[in-house]
């Protein structure tokens, strides 16, 4: 996909995504695969990780099975973007995802998603694994924006964003639903444009 491609393409029309390696300082952003299968669901499986994401945890490898095939074909379809987070030294081994969904694409606009093993926190990688995939984003994806819905009781992801260049927009009232409380929630959303983005030092793949 070249530079700008969401310019060029009319709204209605498919647009499929190729999520080209992106290296950074410590990782290798690369496609998620089904080879990824017992890592993803141990990333999937844990309680702690799921919660700030919003989901329960996967009981089975049959469905995070499932779910990286939704994956794949979300992608090919143009829904959203992801990439397995794994360490340069080690990439085979999946360590978290990343990328855009909720895109609206009339406005050039992607709102980001994460998740991180607890082993890998407080390392700076997820530091990394966004501003490395909102690089990409305004450089080959043609966004204009990127947003972030974050729970209001997750201090670490607020500070994290907000150390990569977010602006607190507000509060939107009982935007996520919480299946651990049973009950939606409060979220804050972040916003982060082209023109504010100081950029970072990375490396995607050519294609």
């Amino acid at each position: 996909m070249r530079s700008g491609a969401f310019a060029m393409t009319k709204i209605n029309e498919p647009c499929a995504f190729s999520p080209r390696p992106i290296v950074t300082a410590d990782l290798l952003l690369r496609p998620i695969e089904l080879a990824d299968l017992d890592a993803y669901f141990d990333l999937y499986g844990d309680a702690d990780v799921m919660r700030g994401w919003g989901t329960h945890p996967h009981t089975s490898k049959d469905e995070t099975r499932k779910l990286i095939e939704t994956l794949h074909g979300q992608i090919a379809a143009g829904e959203l973007i992801r990439w397995a987070i794994t360490e340069k030294q080690a990439p085979e081994r999946l360590l978290g995802d990343v990328g855009f969904w909720r895109f609206v694409k009339v406005r050039h606009r992607g709102e980001l998603g994460a998740k991180l093993s607890k082993a890998c926190w407080k390392k700076g990688w997820m530091t990394q694994a966004l501003s490395a995939v909102i690089h990409y984003g305004f450089s080959e994806l043609g966004l204009h924006s990127a947003e972030g819905n974050i729970d209001p009781k997750n201090i670490g992801s607020i500070k994290l964003v907000e150390k990569i260049g977010f602006e607190r927009i507000g509060v939107i009232k009982e935007h996520s639903y919480d299946p651990f409380e049973n009950r939606y929630l409060d979220t804050i959303l972040f916003s982060l444009t082209k023109s504010q983005w100081k950029g970072y030092p990375c490396e995607i793949a050519s294609r």
